[in-house]
């Protein structure tokens, strides 16, 4: 029975990024194959979906699976008879997988199913998991909204209340839906993440190399990094011997690692290309970062910042002004609100008080602990990393000249943008550097392996000249 239910559950988040995504690119410029388009509709969906449900609790709206799923199922049959929303969304190149592919293929499957498999049959376990988004998933779903009082509640401090919604809203619309707080109906929402990620990782590398096979490859390679498929969905055992976690389902990493790679993609192409859907569904991704955690907001400002810079190195710039401030809509519905409910309840983060040049300058002598530290954990844990760093690295090598091209450069500042925001973090940090460093870097770098698996596949394919001629523009 409890199955009966789940699945019409999670595919509401389908249903609703599909709604997002359709309002988006009306004319499917973006041109999705149909497992991109289902990846892309239920990142878009997890963040539609839980925003609804905060502003629901804004407004007094008891939470309900008819009042949560009828408006989205209303406005799905609704598009079936407006012929702007008629036309397919999904296109392919024609190109045949061959036996190369076949073999990446099944290695992708492979990952996918496990990540079933493993991942809803094991109970949740992670510290965080538990008391940071499951707690708040289940408070809210008891509550029928997202109460205040729980979020101020000197009991549940050290849940970090000031963090954003979007991962247990998420779980508790799963929750809603079947009737009851079961952590592992909850847990459906990560297989499915580590399956939409894969999926749009694919497609931003068939897109920017014109390469099936190159996609596929680099595809599977993400899929079987350790710390990729250990937030994904876990290990029965440790991943590496100085590594003690085995299964970090149930945090909000791998939902912010997909929607930075959506956005770092919908970027590029809108660099390139111009094209104002591009521009919406890559602010969506970072509106929607910016509503799974915190280091989204900064990610979200330097990926602005980027569009911003591209739309005034272009022709027609009055069309692209208009395009930007349309692109602001996103933002500004998915941090404004949380921001202001949160400033209203006199939550707030401990890093604000930090914040000054004089604890700045001062802690500088950190970089002497964190550079060694973190490069150290990037390059020299292949048991928990693969090598998406050392493949990130060499390929810019590789292709040195390719390093400032239209097509990488994005990339490159994107990756080293956000990795200098975390540096910033770990010198004004007040806790413990040393277990500040061990307990949270890890998560840190997750958020960032598509984008350098990603660059990696776009540097190589250029010294390999396999990017179709649009491509090496």
């Amino acid at each position: 029975m409890t199955l009966l239910k789940l699945i019409p559950g999670a595919l509401l988040f389908f249903l609703a990024g599909h709604i997002v995504l359709k309002i988006a690119d009306r004319r499917v410029e973006a041109s999705f194959g149909p497992v991109s388009y289902a990846g892309a509709s239920f990142m878009l969906g997890l963040g539609a979906v839980s925003l609804q449900m905060f502003f629901y609790s804004l407004a007094s709206i008891p939470f309900s699976a008819l009042l949560i799923s009828g408006p989205w199922v209303a406005l799905g049959a609704a598009m079936l008879f407006l012929p702007a929303f008629k036309r397919t969304a999904f296109r392919t190149d024609g190109q045949k997988m061959g036996w190369a592919g076949r073999v990446l293929f099944a290695v992708i499957l492979s990952q996918v199913l496990y990540s079933f498999a493993y991942g809803l049959i094991m109970p949740l376990s992670g510290w965080d998991a538990w008391f940071i988004w499951f707690v708040k998933a289940r408070a809210f779903f008891l509550d029928g909204s997202v109460n205040a009082a729980f979020l101020t509640d000197p009991a549940y401090v050290q849940d970090h209340p000031d963090y954003p919604l979007l991962v247990p809203l998420a779980v508790s619309w799963i929750y809603t839906a079947i009737g009851s707080a079961q952590e592992e109906a909850g847990k459906i929402i990560y297989p499915l993440q580590f399956a939409a990620l894969l999926s749009i990782f694919h497609y931003g590398v068939r897109r920017l190399t014109g390469s099936r096979t190159t996609g596929l490859l680099f595809t599977a390679l993400l899929s079987v990094t350790p710390l990729v498929l250990v937030h994904g969905a876990g290990f029965p055992v440790q991943i590496d011997p100085a590594y003690t976690g085995k299964d970090f389902t149930g945090y909000a990493d791998l939902t912010l690692s997909a929607y930075f790679l959506g956005a770092a993609i919908f970027i590029l192409l809108y660099a390139r290309e111009g094209r104002s859907p591009f521009a919406y569904i890559a602010t969506l991704m970072l509106a929607m970062g910016a509503w799974t955690k915190n280091e989204g907001l900064t990610f979200a400002l330097l990926g602005f910042l980027i569009l911003a810079v591209s739309a005034l190195l272009k022709q027609g710039k009055g069309r692209d002004f208009r395009t930007l401030g349309l692109a602001l809509i996103p933002l500004v519905l998915f941090i404004l609100p949380w921001s202001v409910y949160k400033a209203v309840l006199g939550v707030g983060s401990e890093y604000v008080q930090s914040l000054g040049p004089g604890v700045f300058f001062s802690n500088l002598t950190r970089l002497g602990q964190i550079i060694p530290y973190a490069a150290g954990f990037m390059f020299l844990k292949p048991g928990v990393m693969g090598l998406v760093w050392w493949a990130y690295a060499a390929s810019a090598v590789l292709s040195f000249r390719g390093i400032i091209s239209a097509k990488t450069l994005v990339l490159h500042c994107l990756i080293l943008g956000q990795l200098g925001i975390y540096t910033f973090v770990y010198i004004i940090t007040p806790v413990d550097l040393k277990w500040h460093l061990g307990t949270s870097l890890d998560r840190l770098v997750l958020h960032l392996i598509p984008l350098g698996m990603l660059a990696a596949a776009v540097h190589l394919s250029m010294t390999a000249g396999s990017s179709s001629p649009e491509d090496r523009r």
